[in-house]
């Protein structure tokens, strides 16, 4: 006899192909039921992120404000200068103190305090020093991020010889919006120092003693012996040599070039003989790029006129020069140490990329040459004639471009220096396609005598 039974309750599920052991979902569908849950989440972590950047924005310190008056006395030459400061925030500035701008508008080189701590509190900072007979004006300076700001109102000085103490001083204001710090490119990161100077609108020029003292036209080569110098060298580059033979016969007892190395970027490779020449009576640097190297120069004059290496301790120099600019390339007419000791010094009078707006300057400091004890930022194009001279004493280093003194810094390099015309570039491979032409008129050098 037969008898129905009712199954038994499965206590498992049977798992077919498609069952992923999910709980149901209308339809089945996983994406349908994964949609809805993962927008839920992504809205949580949106949420949480702006929550994270409200927070941050709110927290973060903003640029500090600076406040401070200046205390000058000057008793002859001899200057010591007190700056009181404050800052809205806690900061520690690269650098502090009281900053000096001449008659003529260039920033002149006094000693400021290095990782200066500021705050609400005021700090004194106190610095001595010398300056050169003349009128300045001067006011309390920060440098904090690499950012210059004049912390109050400026005041002016005169400095005259056996004069009684004079005494000057500046008021607290309301500081003018900060300037990013200026850095050239062949010098790109290098923080100024003690300052940093932007060339004043155009203005009746002082007149350089080269072309005074020779009386030689502008643009003309000066020769001949000059007040406290003795000419060593008046290169005028009036015979031919092409690319390929510089220096040659004509030049080999002045002049001499990097070849087959790169230069300290490492963008570029010293081939000074493939890449000077002369003609038309100038010295051409044609910067390029060649097989996938890009190929500079660097010319060093040999001052002692028998083909021999070796510079001069103190020293004036001009260079007459413009460029046909190309991307990505630039040049620098500096004084490098004969020794090749960065901390000799290094004296760059006429640096900047050959597309530049401005022709600059740099001292750089002694005891830490990657930073410039002064730099001079001259409105100027390179695609002009520009004659560029620096006048270098046992007492300053002082610039000028034109004729026009630009800036004069009172740290001075005593050991031997030599002078090169250089190519530079942004410390970059210039691109593949890009050629500039860095022109050479004249070159005049004098020793201290």
């Amino acid at each position: 006899m037969t008898s129905s039974t009712r199954p038994s309750t499965l206590k498992h599920r049977p798992r077919h192909a498609d069952d992923h052991s999910w709980p149901a979902t209308p339809g089945g569908d996983l994406v349908s039921w994964l949609a809805p849950r993962l927008r839920v989440v992504l809205a949580a972590l949106l949420t949480a992120a702006v929550l994270v950047v409200v927070w941050f924005q709110s927290v973060r310190p903003g640029p500090s404000a600076y406040a401070g008056s200046g205390l000058v006395v000057a008793s002859g030459f001899d200057v010591s200068a007190q700056a009181t400061l404050t800052s809205s925030a806690a900061t520690t500035a690269e650098y502090a103190g009281v900053c000096f701008t001449d008659a003529a508008g260039a920033r002149v080189d006094f000693p400021l305090t290095r990782g200066a701590e500021l705050g609400p509190a005021p700090v004194a900072f106190t610095a001595t020093g010398t300056l050169p007979a003349g009128t300045y004006s001067f006011v309390a300076c920060v440098r904090a991020d690499g950012v210059w700001s004049d912390a109050g109102r400026s005041g002016a000085l005169v400095v005259a010889a056996g004069s009684a103490p004079v005494t000057a001083t500046t008021g607290p204001g309301n500081p003018p919006e900060a300037a990013p710090g200026p850095a050239g490119p062949g010098d790109a990161g290098n923080p100024p120092a003690t300052g940093a100077a932007t060339a004043p609108p155009p203005q009746t020029p002082v007149t350089s003693p080269a072309t005074t003292a020779a009386d030689a036209p502008a643009g003309t080569l000066p020769v001949g012996d000059l007040p406290g110098w003795r000419q060593v060298l008046a290169e005028g580059f009036d015979t031919d040599v092409p690319a390929g033979r510089f220096p040659g016969r004509a030049y080999s007892q002045h002049w001499a070039g990097y070849d087959g190395f790169p230069d300290s970027s490492g963008s570029f490779r010293y081939a000074t003989r493939d890449v000077a020449s002369v003609h038309d009576g100038v010295l051409d640097l044609h910067t390029r790029t060649e097989d996938g190297t890009a190929l500079g120069a660097g010319v060093v004059a040999l001052l002692n006129g028998d083909g021999t290496w070796g510079g001069r301790t103190y020293g004036r120099y001009s260079v007459r020069f413009r460029a046909e600019p190309g991307a990505g390339w630039g040049a620098a007419f500096l004084l490098w140490s004969d020794t090749d000791d960065w901390h000799d010094g290094e004296i760059d009078f006429a640096e900047g990329m050959t597309t530049a707006t401005t022709i600059d300057a740099h001292n750089h400091d002694l005891l830490t040459p990657a930073a410039n004890a002064l730099s001079v930022f001259t409105p100027a194009t390179w695609d002009q004639w520009h004659t560029a001279t620096v006048e270098w004493t046992p007492q300053a280093v002082t610039f000028f471009l034109d004729g026009r003194r630009t800036g004069t810094s009172a740290t001075v390099p005593t050991r031997p220096l030599h002078l090169v015309l250089q190519t530079i570039t942004g410390k970059t491979v210039p691109p593949a396609g890009s050629r500039a032409h860095v022109l050479v008129d004249w070159v005049a050098a004098w020793e201290h005598a």
